[in-house]
């Protein structure tokens, strides 16, 4: 069975085992190409999350969470594809919305400039969420 044909019968099938068992020993290319491909393509529902986080965790590293893959961060293209819940588990992994696309376009500068109110309240309830974890952690 060739890799895309693996990918299609464990996405058909549900099963998210498949992806790390394909993917492990794969190079970090191989794996940042898989996690793209996720984003675009997966519902944002149980099986669509498990499939997404096992490729986070199998890229194990955050700067290559932040590296355009073609033109865009990863983080970018779940705004662009409109998953909230994959820019979630993405930001809470490592990925920046202060990382660049290959134009030199942040993550807050696609959030503004698509106006997508979604993606605006969460970043600012994200970032209010760490203003007040930082402001206990330094009174402490």
């Amino acid at each position: 069975m060739t890799l895309i044909e693996t990918i299609q019968f464990a996405v058909k099938n549900k099963r998210s085992d498949l992806i790390y068992d394909s993917f492990i020993f794969k190079d970090v290319k191989r794996k940042k190409e898989a996690l793209l491909f996720f984003i675009k393509v997966l519902e944002e529902d149980t099986i669509g999350k498990s499939f997404v986080c096992i490729l986070i965790d199998l890229i194990r590293n955050p700067h290559e969470l932040n590296e355009p893959c073609f033109v865009y961060t990863f983080l970018q293209e779940a705004v662009l594809s409109d998953k909230i819940e994959f820019f979630n588990l993405l930001l809470l992994n490592g990925a920046s919305l202060d990382a660049l696309s290959k134009s030199g376009m942040s993550g807050y500068d696609l959030i503004f400039n698509k106006g997508s109110n979604k993606f605006l309240d969460f970043i600012i309830d994200y970032e209010n969420t760490l203003t007040e974890v930082l402001s206990k952690t330094v009174r402490n």
